[in-house]
């Protein structure tokens, strides 16, 4: 099997920039629809994880640039935008296992649980920076006085570690930012990927926040 993923689903590499997510969808579907096991005796094509891969890689705008540009298969790095729709589909996921869940406000609720985890890193985050201005001024009258190293590096430890917590509170509150976008414009078929229901008050209504 090539290394190139365009020829594993019988496309030319060289016509990359003229083939289309369309195209990748048909060229995958037919090789999956020629060697499907019920043509194979039931058994699956040795092949069929090479297939696999290249389409998963293909059919991502994201991976595929990432691939005509630098040839790298390997997950892309995990971007706010796209660990806010994990944030919505698990909080939904949440709302829905709640015996209420019918007579709740679905979007109401995903903006309000929004608002107060976003409150609470606003206001961890300034008991961790008046901690660190704590540490700071205590590491100086230690060094001031001259007191041992290994008295002052323990405090310093104790710092990285609140720098550390306070990084991943601000990586959360981006998240957060992105989630706003998200809850702007989704509809609810779309965040649970199902048909419409008939027209309910949550069908195909676009959820302004």
């Amino acid at each position: 099997m090539t290394d190139n993923l365009y020829e594993r689903l019988g496309l030319f590499p060289e016509c990359a920039d003229e083939i289309t997510t369309k195209d990748i969808k048909k060229a995958y579907r037919a090789w999956m629809k020629a060697h499907h096991p019920d043509v194979n005796d039931g058994e699956g094509h040795p092949e069929h994880d090479a297939i696999q891969e290249a389409y998963d890689i293909l059919s991502n705008p994201e991976r595929r640039k990432a691939y005509d540009e630098t040839g790298d298969t390997g997950p892309l790095p995990e971007t706010p935008e796209a660990k806010a729709q994990s944030w919505v589909l698990m909080t939904f996921a949440g709302l829905l296992r709640r015996p209420n869940y019918e007579s709740l406000n679905l979007v109401s609720e995903l903006c309000a649980q929004r608002d107060r985890e976003l409150l609470a890193g606003v206001n961890d985050t300034m008991k961790l920076q008046r901690g660190i201005k704590t540490l700071d001024r205590t590491i100086g009258r230690l060094k001031a006085k001259g007191s041992a190293v290994f008295i002052y590096t323990g405090i310093e430890d104790a710092k990285a570690l609140i720098e550390m917590e306070l990084a991943g509170i601000e990586a959360h509150k981006e998240v957060l930012e992105a989630v706003h976008g998200i809850l702007q414009d989704v509809t609810y078929d779309e965040l649970v990927g199902l048909p419409g229901e008939g027209g309910t008050r949550r069908t195909a209504t676009p959820w302004r926040y």
